[in-house]
Parts: structure tokens; C-alpha cells; sequence
């Protein structure tokens, strides 16, 4: 630490910086642990590329909650419905990857 701001700190703010730190870190881990593991046939699906065109009825704020990963800690499912195409698939694993701009891979 560097950085002047950090020693005008309060030792409890910096201790709280850490752990803050350490506990995104360790949860980001987590995720990209499950990702792998899942063998995603697309681990570079994200929520920043899906396109919501008309035709399509996307909601996308259904999509950015569905995002957050509060389903699977209400133990809710999605199932996806329309004509047959990737972008059912490519969605979900969007989705699955938990975190809008999070690398998958």
C-alpha cells in the first residue's frame, strides 16, 4: 500500500478494504471454478451481448435480474421457450455465467 490516501486511513477502514478485497475475490474464484466445470460449450457468452431485437420479446430487465443469480438462491428455474436457435443457448449460458462483464473462461 503505496498510496498516501491509505495510510491517512483508519486501521478498521483499511481492514475493511481488505477483507472487502478478499471476499470479491474469493467469490469471483468461486464462480469461474463452477463455469469450468460446468464445460460450457459457450464460456464467452455474456449479458452485454445479447441483442434485443422486437421480434424477439426479450425483457431485458428481466434478463439483467435473471442475471444477479437470485433465482438459484429461491431455488427457482428458467426455461427458455421459442423457435429453435442458438440464442436460446447462448442466452442461458449468459445468464448461468452469473455477473454482467465477468470473463468465463
Amino acid at each position: 500500500m503505496t498510496n498516501t490516501g491509505y495510510q491517512d486511513m483508519a486501521f478498521e477502514d483499511r481492514f475493511n478494504l481488505l477483507v472487502d478485497h478478499e471476499y470479491s475475490r474469493r467469490k469471483s474464484n468461486t464462480l469461474q471454478r463452477l463455469i469450468k466445470q460446468a464445460h460450457f460449450s459457450e464460456p464467452l457468452a455474456a449479458i452485454e451481448d445479447i441483442e434485443y431485437h422486437p421480434d424477439r420479446h426479450l425483457d431485458k430487465n428481466l434478463i439483467l435480474e435473471l442475471a444477479t443469480g437470485n433465482y438459484i438462491q429461491k431455488n427457482l428455474n428458467i426455461v427458455l421457450m421459442g423457435a429453435s436457435s442458438l440464442a436460446k443457448k447462448r442466452t442461458a449460458f449468459a445468464i448461468s455465467s452469473g455477473f454482467p462483464s465477468l470473463p468465463c473462461g
